[in-house]
């Protein structure tokens, strides 16, 4: 196709594609392409790196170094306002109600998780951990969310909360200030964020509750909390 050279409608010509762009300088393979309408590509080495169309941009991510990092792409957000008590063991359990997930746009871009969650844990020792799911596959905690081994403690990413029997604030269950960042998910598939919890002692006798005190007596004094987590996606 020839190219056109128009007083009125421009410059025009072929549309080209991302191995061998319309609009390029002397590497065949990098340079602008026009796929379809109201959308521009840009690539290199014949590899798309960029985006521009009516809902924005949109890329593998490395086309957006300099141009969006640190812009926040997405953010989901959950509430649990109803209350567990669970019988520990010794082994980590899943917490129902507290799975977060999302699809990141980009594989290489930072996800955050944040939020409070609303403990009591009666007269052990507890311990929780965030682990995840990338498309179905096994769960396991993304890279430094837990503490590094070290003999026979207990590798968490949480402390523990304990309340003894007698102790003045039994009957109160505490906020735990969550915040983690996954940066190694190295995907665009869904990512799946579960809670899961353990004790020191697994005999089934004790139990951890959340939003509500061990007591829960139905009164004034045992209050009914809630938890929230919110997760985002940054731009590397």
């Amino acid at each position: 196709m020839a190219l056109n050279i128009n007083g009125t409608t421009g410059i025009s010509g072929v549309d080209g594609s991302v191995s061998a762009p319309a609009v390029t300088g002397t590497d065949s393979n990098t340079g602008i392409t026009f796929p379809s309408a109201d959308t521009i590509k840009f690539s290199t080495g014949g590899v798309e790196r960029l985006a521009i169309s009516n809902s924005g941009l949109s890329g593998d991510g490395s086309g957006l170094t300099g141009i969006s990092a640190g812009k926040i792409l997405r953010v989901v957000n959950m509430v649990k306002t109803d209350s567990v008590s669970l019988a520990m063991t010794t082994s980590y359990q899943d917490i129902s109600g507290f799975t977060i997930s999302i699809t990141p746009e980009f594989a290489n871009s930072k996800i955050i998780l944040a939020g409070s969650i609303v403990l009591e844990s009666h007269s052990q020792y507890s311990f929780g951990k965030f682990v995840r799911n990338i498309n179905g596959g096994s769960y396991s905690s993304p890279t430094g969310w837990l503490g590094d081994a070290a003999g026979s403690r207990e590798q968490s990413q949480f402390g523990n909360n304990y309340r003894s029997p007698g102790s003045p604030d039994a009957l109160t269950p505490s906020p735990m200030a969550i915040y983690a960042v996954d940066t190694d998910h190295n995907t665009t598939n869904t990512i799946n964020y579960k809670l899961q919890y353990k004790n020191s002692n697994g005999n089934g006798t004790y139990y951890i509750n959340f939003n509500r005190s061990h007591s829960d007596a139905n009164n004034n004094t045992a209050p009914r909390s809630c938890s929230h987590l919110t997760l985002m996606e940054v731009a590397a």
